[in-house]
């Protein structure tokens, strides 16, 4: 089973919108001054490199049994070493022995988002706390 989570496109827009004003900044600077100055054109290649970077990869993905978090510093566990799941403020708060697995559900697509649920309803025995969908997503 192969589930990629995708990053929510509401929330990166912030990213593309931002870029294109670093790079409306630096027009209107340009036309003023007469002069290139490479801080803005900077400023908004790092905000636009997120955005296709968020387009291109997944933010979490589920291969047999293991969630990973795509990114630098990004996290994965294993499913069989999940010893706690808690629900708490919009995260998924998954928990082994050694390590601890933060999911916003706010940065997840939320097409997404019942693929997650589906896979964390299969680990109900691991629960802390009442699973937040357990009435919403009744069969």
């Amino acid at each position: 089973m192969d589930i990629k989570l995708r990053y929510n496109i509401k929330n990166q827009r912030y990213y593309i919108i931002a870029g294109g004003l670093f790079i409306l900044l630096a027009g209107i600077e340009l036309i003023a001054s007469n002069e290139i100055r490479y801080f803005n054109i900077t400023l908004a290649l790092l905000y636009i490199a997120p955005y296709f970077y968020h387009k291109k990869v997944p933010f979490l993905t589920i291969q047999k049994g293991v969630l990973k978090q795509n990114w630098w510093f990004g996290k994965s566990i294993d499913s069989k070493d999940i010893n706690e799941i808690k629900y708490f403020a919009g995260e998924y708060i998954i928990r082994s022995q050694k390590k601890e697995l933060r999911i916003d559900t706010h940065i997840i697509d939320p097409r997404d988002q019942p693929h997650l649920t589906d896979f964390l309803r299969t680990h109900q025995d691991k629960w802390v706390n009442a699973m937040p969908f357990e009435q919403s997503q009744k069969g």
